[in-house]
């Protein structure tokens, strides 16, 4: 009889080796995980380009990488969704949420990119603005229940608590910068009536750019919890594989 403590490991082709995961495994099954690898990977791709952006919008109007993280997020969520049940089937119902939450972020970011109209009155300007300021606080926080859900299901405790911490600061940003944001458009407003013209409301959006850079944060803590699960789910599954060997 063996002893438990000098018991070999599971195997790869045993039940233990994949908990959680219907057994026995397809002969599909690596390619499954591999697959579902890359989407947690484009993911967190995703919200490292997002901090970048955010950050780089502090300084430049436009930054070179606009909109590309939208692509790789989407991309991400194609990968996971060809197996969604590749890492146990808790997982799958997140991925589903996850995919849903990220599906109305995109509409709402859309509605965001195409909504500029010509309107007159400064009033008017004030409110294109507000709606604006709406909208991006939406996306933002649709977003991060998004990248919340679609790994939460195979966080450790540490990661799940990057997860949480992110979208709490994510939480605490948007209700700052909303108050903050709407105080700058009455303070344009003011300025503008009195004969400020178009300048108030450029400085408003110079001070939406840097006041928005603060987003980067909950995104970089959302990027580490997916870089720590990245080289969690390598060793688990693919222990000794190089890193273009996985």
């Amino acid at each position: 009889m063996v002893d438990g403590s000098s018991a070999p490991p599971p195997s790869p082709t045993s039940a233990a080796a994949y908990p959680g995961v219907p057994y026995p495994p397809t002969i599909a099954f690596p390619y499954a995980v591999r697959r579902s690898l890359e989407g947690i990977t484009l993911l967190g791709a995703a919200l490292g380009v997002a901090a970048t952006r955010l950050a780089l919008n502090a300084f430049v109007p436009w930054s070179p990488v606009s909109g590309f993280e939208a692509l790789l997020a989407s991309l991400g969520f194609v990968f996971l969704l060809m197996y969604p049940s590749a890492l146990g089937v808790h997982h799958r119902r997140w991925v589903f949420c996850a995919t849903g939450a990220a599906a109305l972020a995109g509409i709402v970011g859309i509605t965001l990119t195409f909504s500029y109209v010509q309107v007159t009155g400064w009033e008017s300007h004030a409110t294109a603005f507000r709606g604006q300021v709406l909208r991006a606080t939406i996306v933002v926080l649709l977003a991060s229940v998004s990248a919340f859900l679609a790994t939460y299901a195979l966080q450790d405790i540490a990661g799940k608590a990057l997860l949480g911490a992110a979208v709490v600061a994510g939480i605490a940003i948007q209700a700052y910068l909303w108050i903050a944001l709407n105080d700058a458009i009455d303070r344009a407003l003011v300025a503008a009536i009195s004969g400020g013209g178009y300048t108030p409301f450029d400085a408003f959006e110079a001070e939406w750019r840097w006041l928005g850079a603060w987003n980067a944060v909950p995104m970089a803590l959302f990027l580490v919890a997916y870089e720590r699960l990245y080289w969690h789910l390598r060793k688990r599954y693919f222990p000794g594989a190089s890193l273009w060997n996985v």
